[in-house]
């Protein structure tokens, strides 16, 4: 790390890094909500389906209650196969969701990480802006210091010149 120098305004020799973290860590933050997105999406598509699917096996059990007869015995086959495509369909969406929820938390990782980066730089100028505070803090005790010796040293020889 490079010592803090005197100056009257305080440079941080990294910002340019810490600019770049920071942009870093917006497009994450953009990929993050776009896959929360997706996967908000694919948890709706999967509900609308599964609701779907239960209306139609409701459907399907007033169609073959017990005490009635079957009239029509070929609808009621057309729909059980139909309600096995609705079930590969409803495993299917589940497997998009879950391959969406994978994915979102791989973005969350990487946006912490990215977070957690830009943190870091944070965390050093704030640390370097504090080591140049009190080298200037230093120097000007050094400059009143110098300024008091030389008063006094006036003062002495003022008062020596007039005994």
């Amino acid at each position: 790390m490079s010592e803090p120098k005197k100056s009257k305004r305080f440079n941080y020799n990294l910002e340019s890094v810490l600019k770049v973290r920071a942009i870093r860590e917006k497009q994450q933050q953009e990929k993050f909500s776009v896959a929360e997105k997706t996967f908000q999406d694919e948890k709706q598509k999967e509900e609308e389906i599964k609701n779907f699917q239960r209306e139609k096996y409701s459907e399907l059990r007033t169609l073959i209650s017990p005490g009635k007869p079957i009239e029509n015995f070929h609808e009621v086959l057309m729909r059980k196969s139909h309600l096995e495509v609705l079930k590969d369909k409803v495993i299917e969406q589940e497997k998009t969701r879950e391959t969406a929820e994978e994915k979102k938390e791989e973005e969350r990782q990487v946006l912490i990480k990215a977070s957690m980066n830009r943190q870091i730089m944070e965390k050093d100028k704030g640390n370097k802006k504090d080591d140049w505070r009190k080298l200037m803090d230093k120097e000007d005790s050094k400059f009143l210091d110098e300024i008091a010796t030389i008063r006094h040293d006036r003062k002495k020889r003022d008062a020596g010149e007039f005994d």
